[in-house]
């Protein structure tokens, strides 16, 4: 995920995303994102984090696990990045 530079409040613009996986570490659908604002920057920040979730597939993830990663809420923060 890249963070897009040059927007007013870039730095602080989180995006809250649910992601549910098969057990094969793949998605079972398109990642949803939660909440968030309707500005063009955050849309943009929204559909790249998205992006990533889909390119990164499959995951490798313990099998083992599977009922602890199955369905989860990940947060791409700027501020965690730096």
């Amino acid at each position: 995920w890249r963070v897009l530079g040059g927007g007013q409040g870039a730095d602080a613009t989180a995006v809250k995303m649910r992601i549910q996986f098969n057990q094969d570490g793949t998605l079972k659908g398109e990642p949803q994102i939660i909440g968030g604002q309707s500005s063009a920057f955050f849309m943009a920040a929204a559909e790249s984090a998205k992006r990533a979730v889909i390119q990164c597939q499959p995951y490798s993830l313990p099998v083992a696990k599977y009922a602890a990663w199955q369905d989860v809420i990940l947060n791409f923060d700027p501020k965690d990045m730096f």
